[in-house]
Order: structure tokens, then sequence, then C-alpha cells
């Protein structure tokens, strides 16, 4: 198992030799595009998975937590979920359950239900732009 059979070679092939100076000449000709987002998306995230190297010895465990990010740039929001346990909830609004934080062109609101919270909590934290 893992040998190839008897008078099988695999050929070698030369690395190919690109000089620095074709290279930067080359992304100056033709930098990469960045990926433009789409205008709606959503995806799932997971969070509080390097908690114990920063976190005070009285923290809980790390564990992963699973979260949900909504994005929608036609409606300049962007919604935020973390689940029940997430360092965001837990440090910054004092609760152990699931947090929702929503953007928008005003700032970012969080929604904390257990403590029937919420606050305009931080003006300047906007939508992020598409591009």
């Amino acid at each position: 198992e893992g040998k190839l059979p008897p008078g099988l070679k695999i050929p070698t092939l030369p690395a190919p030799r690109v000089s620095m100076d074709t290279i930067n000449t080359m992304n100056k000709l033709a930098p990469p595009a960045p990926m433009p987002w789409p205008k709606a998306f959503s995806v799932a995230f997971v969070t509080n998975i390097t908690e114990k190297e920063w976190s005070s010895e009285n923290a809980l465990p790390a564990a992963a937590i699973a979260g949900r990010l909504w994005y929608d740039s036609t409606q300049s929001g962007q919604r935020v979920l973390h689940g029940a346990g997430s360092r965001e909830c837990d440090k910054f609004y004092g609760s152990k359950d699931a947090c929702t934080l929503v953007f928008n062109t005003d700032g970012m609101y969080a929604f904390v239900p257990d403590q029937q919270h919420c606050c305009f909590d931080m003006p300047g934290l906007f939508v992020p732009p598409t591009n």
C-alpha cells in the first residue's frame, strides 16, 4: 500500500523559474480584482474557539458556539445572531443566552432577549459596503 507498481515511474518536471521582477510587472499590469460581495447572503459561523487564550482564569471552558450573519445591501442592513454562551453576549451584554446585533445606516443596535434589553449601542458602526 502506498507504493507504485513495478516499472511505473512518475515523471519529474523542472519547476518553472519566474523572477520577482516578472511577477511584480504582471501584478502592475493586471492586479487581481477583489471578489464583489453578493447583494444579500447569510452565512453560519462558529465563535469562542480561542477563548481560553485570552480570557480570565474564571472563564468557562472554550466551546464552539454557533452563530449566523445575514447581510442585505439593498436594505442597508446586517444582522448577527450570536448563540447562547457566546463571548460577545457575555462580555458586552452580561448574558449567557443568545443576543442579536443589527446594523443599519444609523449604527449598531443590540437585542438581548433574556434581559428584555434593546439599545442603540454604537452610532459609528455601520453595515459594511459591498465593495
